[in-house]
């Protein structure tokens, strides 16, 4: 069996700034619980179920891949959305800078 692993990474720590991540990535968040990095970063997520990450300078989220395999934008942020399925061979890859996607 491969690994499976999608999500997001963006340039600003939104730790205590719930409702700018659910801007930023067009999604409805409710805090469940804390984890640890091994088990959010486990192989595939569960739909409805996202982990974060909250970095010293940026935010990395852990997210289902069907809202990984498309490019994501947001005015004054960088978004790297990534998604890497060993299982079938398939990478994706999306930059977006200040709202203007720029590499995918």
């Amino acid at each position: 069996m491969g690994f499976n692993i999608s999500g997001f990474v963006i340039n600003r720590n939104l730790e205590n700034r719930t409702d700018e991540l659910s801007k930023i990535l067009g999604l409805d968040l409710d805090f469940e619980s804390e984890i640890d990095f091994e088990t959010a970063s486990e192989n595939g997520k569960d739909e409805g179920v996202i982990d974060v990450y909250y970095g010293k300078n940026g935010t990395l989220v852990f997210a289902e891949a069907e809202l990984c395999v498309s490019a994501y934008s947001y005015p004054d942020t960088d978004l790297f959305t990534f998604a890497l399925f060993e299982t079938s061979m398939t990478f994706f890859f999306a930059y977006s800078n200040d709202g203007v996607i720029t590499r995918s």
